[in-house]
């Protein structure tokens, strides 16, 4: 249970700044754009997109802080999120997937009720994190126009 444990905290968390930032409400960079951020047993998970991410340029980096402290990002550094990160609708909301090693990350964004970050492996799900507060922004219009503008989203 131990190794799982910290299994789970070197995998559930997120990476590489440029720049300061907090952990809280926006714990991107000053030169960033928060996308999407939630607060889940005593941790925060955000996000952060570059200034300039478009179809060609930028980065999109998920981040997992406990306290001021980033514990892990995904990529570890910087990177357009092309391949790396892929939204899908849901029949009753969103999810964003990723991959990092033999982990799956999910972002689910339900039209009603809590968001959610599940973690898997195998297909067998290690962690399911219940956001406590959370930013809705996966299901909205707008964030499904630039998702599909940066080529991780096709409608």
């Amino acid at each position: 249970m131990k190794h799982l444990s910290t299994a789970l905290s070197t995998t559930l968390i997120l990476l590489s700044l440029h720049g300061t930032a907090h952990a809280g409400p926006d714990a991107c960079t000053q030169t960033e754009r928060q996308v999407w951020y939630c607060e889940a047993n005593g941790k925060f998970y955000t996000l952060c997109a570059s200034q300039d991410l478009g179809a060609n340029k930028g980065y999109l980096q998920y981040r997992a802080y406990k306290g001021a402290t980033q514990e892990f990002a995904y990529p570890s550094a910087p990177r357009h999120p092309f391949g790396l990160f892929k939204l899908d609708l849901l029949p009753r909301g969103a999810a964003l997937r990723f991959k990092n090693g033999a982990y799956d990350y999910e972002i689910h964004e339900p039209l009603a009720g809590s968001t959610e970050i599940l973690v898997s492996k195998n297909r067998k799900t290690l962690a399911r994190l219940s956001c406590s507060d959370y930013m809705d922004s996966l299901t909205l219009t707008s964030t499904q126009d630039f998702f599909s503008r940066i080529g991780i989203y096709d409608k």
